[in-house]
């Protein structure tokens, strides 16, 4: 029997801190109802190409044998027959002309691509054939606003991961999201603003950095009963250490009896925007036998644990995350 208890004293008080690297508790991914309500991006003014023609649209018509679309590189001529077909082989105004180009914008909106757009520019139609040409946006910079210790491009980079040329925003937005579930950060704001060039969008990122420091106690019953099953405890952390998004956390626990002492020392930190972290661990566990059945016996034992661990992420987005581990742990224990 005393030697069922000599086992115990190198035991690990709680079971969850014995795994690999697992998501931070406060990277929750968010709720659906979420990603549904709030916009995170409202679509930039932009100023068109003036269309042809200083008559009124209504007092020019043209024979159009055809309409032709190019410059896109998301839809093929076939997914545009639809609204173009109806105005060709007959004459139209370029009222309606431009109703074509209003239709072809809000197939790229409900695609998702709120920085593209169809022009309708100045040209001579040759044969009745009408060109509209597709301006695909693109996002030129991201400027981030309100960093004080954290590095700007922690933000940009993540952010980086959901721009894509056309640029599709609710990618974007899925990042800033994200973002936004971050304990590194307290708030994340974003905006569009037209660049310099036609198609082109800067993004503008306004964030609040979080409380580096946190602290709190803690009493639980996760000791066994041989060195006192209640215990007390205290933990501290540190955000942001180096400006990275890497943390530092220290915890101690005690148990009411005195028979277990624990000391917990943990360094995370990120390698890649998909939130690759690597983790570095040791745990020192000195505990003694104070069940009064057993006190007189003078049992004591020691044990120290010391892992390596990484953990990255192969699906992200703010529902759902596929992420795999794999560490190297050491642990040596003795009872006398």
């Amino acid at each position: 029997m005393i030697e069922g208890d000599s086992e115990q004293l190198a035991q690990q008080t709680d079971p969850n801190r014995e795994r690999f690297l697992q998501p931070s508790p406060e990277l929750e991914p968010l709720p659906p109802e979420s990603t549904e309500t709030e916009p995170v991006i409202s679509p930039p003014t932009q100023e068109s190409p003036t269309n042809s023609s200083d008559l009124e649209p209504s007092e020019v018509t043209f024979l159009i044998r055809k309409i032709e679309v190019i410059g896109s590189t998301v839809f093929t001529p076939e997914q545009f027959t639809p609204v173009t077909e109806p105005f060709e082989g007959r004459s139209v105004n370029l009222t309606e002309l431009q109703s074509v180009t209003d239709a072809i914008d809000q197939l790229y909106l409900d695609a998702g691509y709120i920085t593209s757009n169809a022009v309708l520019a100045d040209q001579e139609i040759i044969d009745g054939v009408v060109k509209i040409q597709i301006i695909e946006g693109s996002l030129s910079e991201i400027q981030v606003e309100g960093t004080q210790r954290l590095n700007p491009s922690y933000i940009k980079d993540r952010i980086g991961l959901g721009v894509t040329t056309p640029l599709r925003v609710d990618r974007i937005e899925d990042q800033l999201r994200l973002l936004r579930a971050d304990p590194l950060l307290e708030n994340v704001e974003s905006s569009l603003r037209s660049g310099n060039q036609l198609g082109e969008s800067i993004l503008i990122v306004r964030v609040k950095e979080a409380k580096a420091f946190s602290g709190n106690v803690s009493i639980d019953n996760y000791s066994p009963p041989s060195v006192g099953s209640e215990r007390l405890g205290i933990s501290l952390g540190y955000l942001n250490l180096t400006g990275t998004g890497d943390d530092l956390a220290a915890s101690y626990y005690r148990s009411t009896t005195g028979g277990s002492n624990i000391w917990d020392l943990s360094y995370r930190v990120p390698l890649n925007p998909m939130n690759g972290t690597l983790q570095l661990r040791t745990v020192i566990d000195r505990n003694k036998i104070t069940d009064p059945q057993f006190d007189e016996l003078g049992i004591t034992g020691e044990s120290e644990l010391y892992e390596l661990s990484f953990r990255q992420p192969l699906i992200r987005t703010p529902l759902e995350e596929l992420a795999l581990s794999v560490g190297f742990s050491y642990k040596d224990g003795q009872t006398f």
